[in-house]
């Protein structure tokens, strides 16, 4: 994905809040628990370990998103994601979704 120049968020800011992170892996998050023949989570419910490893995300980076299923306990989905710029780690956490 792209990081748009024109978003409401950008103007006048270097780039996106660093709780934006946290929206886009919850969102790929959503993406892939449907794709597995889930049910479209109903919300995200925990953050666990966000870490920046880098620069914030700015305005025209291109950023790689990885999500995965660590675990499952009855509709609760415990995963883990990262986001990359040029090939390197800038943001990971663990995500805990209750689906409905």
């Amino acid at each position: 994905m792209r990081i748009a120049g024109g978003a409401h968020w950008t103007r006048g800011a270097a780039g996106p809040p660093p709780s934006f992170a946290v929206e886009i892996l919850a969102q790929a998050a959503a993406e892939l628990l449907a794709d597995e023949g889930g049910v479209a989570p109903g919300f995200l419910a925990g953050v666990e370990e966000a870490r920046w490893s880098g620069e914030p995300l700015r305005a025209g980076d291109e950023v790689v998103v990885s999500v995965g299923v660590e675990a499952r306990l009855g509709r609760v989905a415990k995963l883990r994601g990262e986001l990359e710029r040029d090939g390197v780690g800038v943001f990971s956490a663990r995500l805990l979704v209750r689906e409905d």
